[in-house]
């Protein structure tokens, strides 16, 4: 028995069956969690109790803990940079050409927006690439139906807000339509 007890160095009390082994040394060492304890009572009135230590066991949790928490926040990071790649691409820079489409027609009324509509002609895919389209063709009708005598109109109308004023003073423009 006590050659047993040597060999397994992780028993730090066996009590029963007449002999008790208790290491009090260890057991104030460990905590709570680090021990493990089994009772047995047989069918006499005697009652067998072992209790292990498992310390080492949990380190070894401990450092699996440790490396899932690693591995997720590398997951965690990787898969928010990619979503906020497709977001930026997806969302945000449409919306910027957008942006720069009408701050240009503001500017400047009679803009060739060649450029615009071939990109927006040929990839509408999704809403925002739709939306683009739509501004573009708006304002291919604006430039229509102003022309060049309302260009200027248009320009100053944009460029103060977005909103008409209708009692702004007007301009006399000589052309030949």
């Amino acid at each position: 028995r006590k050659s047993f007890l040597d060999s397994h160095d992780n028993i730090i009390v066996f009590k029963g069956a007449g002999r008790d082994f208790i290491q009090q040394d260890r057991i104030e060492t460990l905590r709570p969690a680090e021990m493990l304890s089994f009772q047995a009572t047989p069918t006499t009135n005697s009652t067998i109790m072992a209790i292990f230590d498992v310390s080492e066991e949990s380190k070894i949790a401990a450092w699996y803990s440790f490396g899932t928490t690693i591995i997720v926040t590398i997951l965690l990071a990787a898969l928010s940079l990619a979503m906020n790649r497709d977001a930026y691409r997806i969302m945000i820079r449409p919306i910027e050409s957008m942006k720069e489409t009408v701050t240009a027609l503001s500017q400047n009324p009679l803009l060739h927006l060649e450029k615009t509509m071939k990109r927006s002609e040929n990839t509408t895919t999704s809403e925002t690439d739709m939306l683009e389209a739509a501004i573009g063709k708006m304002g291919k009708l604006l430039q229509i139906g102003f022309g060049t005598a309302g260009a200027s109109i248009i320009a100053k109308s944009l460029s103060d807000g977005g909103e008409l004023d209708p009692m702004l003073p007007g301009s006399r423009v000589n052309a030949i339509f």
